[in-house]
């Protein structure tokens, strides 16, 4: 089944884009009017023309790593690169070339079935070779669990994060103490050493309980996680031990919260290497790397099936290149540090905008960022970019979408498991974020949708979060509507305005927490208008607003099965017919509204 099988029918007033529509006729055109280049990873060769399958080429224009015709060819508007379905392209995709109205330039991974199997792979990783098993405690560094460890060496430059290494499709985590129920969540600061405050500064931290090892150089390459303001876990590599004073020193962080106990783990140490899917990644003298793995097979060192990250972007856009369609590809095992790097698709360019970019059905996943980055899809000063039915999954310390600009519509995505915010907007203007889903975003400060600084005009509708820290967050923005969603949380808001909003309209959504309190909470600086809307708390009844507040006891009063996250409204609920007219006729499942004499409340209409 295709990614985009569970899209629902846009509100009034959101139709299909001119965009899409023109990007669709685009393709179409591109077969008649445009050339087809073949692109075959495992068979091509760059010295042929590219124009067949029979002739493709190893590498696509653009690649840095291009030679021959293929390094040669300039891609024109209606053009499309094909990528052999099925085959693992190592190598990064740079777009500076433009297609132009009714013509893009269509990257495609076999979106049709008909030039080989399934997606095309875009692959940011290679193969670790010549591996060794651990023939003694002391080549392990003291490690008990010798037996079981493999090392090899790696290029200079990695970095533990960057190594991002992986075992087949299985990511393979970072040693850390205290070890984590989900390893993915590295920074969830819930299974944290807990120390006194005072014992912790911006450059070091004391801990007379753990750090009590003799040897200076005990944590040498090691890393530490520290919880800082503003509610973010940054990670520092050790610089410095002094065992008689148990402190470690390290770089610069945030500062340290003063209200309250501080938290932290270790990281990429030897000594807590302890259970298979784990690795230590150490800078040699001479600047290269050796990595320790315990793999959860243990043929697999052996079988090649161990590979870490050696590139940055799958798809960097770059020059303001516009008139684009990226679709129906695997990306995967990418990473990076700082901005700007360790992205699948990029668009970004610090001097002009990127305009009219399709982003569809793409499958993204394994992308790992050092310390909260980018990740799944960026765009910066974006024009018109249509992000529709990608799955992009399993991105530790990364973001799922983050988007800048104007004409932005994000629509019908699946984000699982992003490290970092699902989909953020930042200085969006005109937008939408619409028919999405969204799961479990439990990392430091890491939100389902957050619609931030300066956006306006955006549209949040349509979209399911569960199992995220706030399943939505708004701040200094003007004209946001968020209708017919559904936001569910355990322990903390389900709704948060953390900053001053103009104009925020609240409609028709379902917002539930697994607790009698509060599930919405806002600055008194905000103009909003809350109506029709389910929220938990008490007490039970409808407020002059027509929003309906249910205690958690009382939820399947009101709903067909809360427990499994069912919110479709049951026969005899208190919310058929209670809520007023806000101006749509369509609800979150396409169901015409009214179905009675009246709105009903909550994200569904009831249907008879």
């Amino acid at each position: 089944m295709s990614i985009c099988a569970f899209r629902r029918k846009i509100p009034k007033g959101g139709a299909m884009s001119r965009l899409a529509v023109a990007v669709a006729l685009g393709a179409i055109a591109s077969v008649a009017f445009g050339a087809t280049y073949y692109v075959d990873f495992e068979k091509g060769n760059d010295a042929a023309d590219g124009l067949s399958p029979r002739t493709a080429c190893m590498h696509a224009p653009g690649d840095p790593a291009a030679e021959g015709n293929a390094k040669g060819i300039q891609l024109k508007p209606g053009d499309t690169v094909r990528f052999k379905g099925g085959v693992v392209y190592r190598g990064t995709v740079v777009c500076s070339a433009s297609g132009e109205e009714g013509k893009p330039i269509v990257y495609d991974g076999n979106s049709d079935g008909t030039y080989g199997a399934g997606r095309a792979v875009i692959d940011g990783s290679e193969v670790v070779r010549e591996w060794k098993r651990c023939a003694s405690q002391e080549e392990a560094g003291g490690n008990p669990n010798w037996k079981r460890l493999w090392r090899a060496n790696l290029p200079k430059g990695l970095l533990p994060g960057t190594a991002n290494l992986c075992e087949g499709e299985t990511l393979l985590w970072i040693a850390q103490e205290p070890n984590q129920p989900d390893p993915f969540f590295s920074d969830s600061i819930s299974n944290f050493r807990k120390v006194p405050n005072a014992q912790v500064t911006t450059t070091s931290l004391t801990d007379p309980s753990f750090f009590t090892q003799a040897d200076e150089h005990a944590w040498d390459s090691a890393y530490v996680a520290v919880w800082v303001v503003p509610n973010v876990t940054q990670k520092r590599r050790i610089l410095r031990y002094v065992p008689s004073e148990h402190r470690i020193e390290y770089d610069r962080t945030n500062e340290p919260y003063r209200d309250r106990d501080e938290l932290y783990a270790v990281e990429n140490s030897l000594a807590i290497l302890d259970r298979p899917g784990e690795y230590v990644l150490r800078t040699l003298p001479d600047g290269s790397c050796e990595v320790f793995v315990w793999p959860f097979d243990d043929a697999s060192p052996s079988q090649g099936r161990i590979t870490y990250s050696a590139r940055n972007f799958g798809f960097n856009v770059v020059n303001g290149a516009s008139h684009l369609v990226i679709t129906n590809f695997l990306i995967q095992k990418i990473s990076g540090t700082g901005t700007g790097s360790g992205i699948a698709i990029k668009l970004l360019d610090w001097n002009r905008d990127t305009a009219d970019v399709v982003i569809r059905n793409n499958h993204i996943r394994h992308i790992r960022h050092t310390d909260r980055g980018y990740g799944g899809i960026y765009v910066y000063r974006g024009n018109n970019v249509l992000i529709e039915g990608n799955l992009i999954e399993e991105c530790p310390l990364s973001m799922g979408i983050l988007c800048g600009g104007t004409g932005i519509r994000v629509r019908s995505n699946i984000v699982r498991k992003a490290g970092a915010q699902s989909i953020w907007f930042m200085g969006c203007a005109d937008s939408e974020i619409v028919g999405n889903e969204v799961y479990d975003g439990r990392g430091t400060h890491a939100n389902g949708i957050s619609v931030y600084q300066k956006c306006r005009n955006i549209l949040v509708w349509g979209n399911k979060v569960l199992r995220s820290n706030i399943a939505f967050t708004t701040e200094s923005s003007d004209n946001v509507t968020v209708a017919y969603n559904i936001f569910h949380t355990a322990d903390f808001y389900a709704f948060a305005n953390w900053a001053e909003n103009r104009d925020l309209k609240v409609y028709h959504n379902v917002i539930l927490r697994d607790a009698d309190l509060t599930p919405y909470t806002q600055v008194p600086q905000t103009t909003a208008t809350l109506k029709n809307n389910i929220l938990t708390g008490k007490p039970f009844g409808l407020d002059a607003n027509h929003n309906l507040r249910v205690a958690v006891a009382d939820l399947e009063k009101v709903f067909v099965d809360p427990a499994h996250h069912d919110y479709r409204l049951k026969e005899g609920s208190p919310a058929i017919d209670a809520g007023v007219d806000v101006g749509y006729d369509r609800d979150f499942a396409g169901t015409k509204v009214p179905q009675g004499k009246a709105p009903d409340v909550g994200a569904f209409e009831f249907v008879p």
